[in-house]
């Protein structure tokens, strides 16, 4: 009966090792196949998050770049600025020296100083719209993106004076164009063509880059609104 006992016991004794191995064997399976399961999860989130990512309509703004065409157009407004100052000083000389001489050339006298009352004007706003935004800026790079809004606002606004301006040309000029052909005898229609196609492509230059300036800014705004509200 004892011999019997202990051979039912040996035998049990042999049968532990392998159960314990098929147990072991099992769960590492179970475990490799949850570790396959997390990493095609994880690969299925992180493509789904990269797609909803790409699909965003954020603009993306080259910071450099931006800072580069700000500094290049302030340039520019202060070369044109100059230049402008610089044609209403030369109308300001070229009147008095006119009307020192006594002058009999009255219609270019009377053009020459309504130009240079309008140049005056002119020049006063110019130089309110470009001082108003050159104070505003500064030379943060973290402030790249209200610093070129800023400038397009200020070009959109030069612009805007441009347009303006060009409704007192066609009359002024026109006028000055019917005088210039009586004293002359020739005829007006010839002058006030060119005089009024030469205003109207002056006109049609600038409203481009005003539409131009425009979309810019709505870009700019755009991607600033989009920044602050992350």
């Amino acid at each position: 009966m004892s011999k019997e006992s202990d051979k039912i016991k040996l035998a049990g004794e042999n049968e532990n090792p392998i159960n314990s191995q098929a147990t072991s064997a099992l769960l590492n399976t179970e475990q490799e196949t949850q570790a396959d399961s997390s990493a095609e999860l994880s690969d299925d989130t992180w493509a789904e998050l990269r797609q909803d990512w790409q699909s965003q309509p954020y603009q993306k703004v080259d910071v450099q770049a931006l800072l580069t065409q700000t500094r290049n157009r302030t340039f520019w407004a202060k070369f044109l600025l100059a230049i402008n100052i610089l044609a209403t000083m030369t109308f300001i000389v070229v009147v008095i020296v006119l009307w020192m001489n006594n002058s009999q050339d009255k219609a270019t006298i009377s053009y020459l100083t309504f130009a240079t009352i309008g140049s005056v004007v002119f020049v006063y706003y110019e130089i309110k719209i470009r001082l108003k935004a050159w104070k505003q800026i500064s030379a943060s790079p973290d402030l790249a993106i209200k610093n070129a809004i800023k400038g397009i606002e200020s070009s959109i606004n030069y612009i805007r004076l441009t347009k303006f301006s060009c409704w007192f040309l066609i009359p002024a000029g026109s006028w000055y164009v019917i005088e210039m052909a009586k004293q002359n005898d020739k005829s007006i229609w010839f002058g006030l063509i060119i005089m009024n196609v030469s205003v109207g492509v002056m006109w049609g230059i600038t409203h481009l880059f005003h539409r131009k300036r425009k979309m810019e800014l709505d870009k700019l705004t755009s991607s600033l609104s989009e920044h602050d509200t992350e």
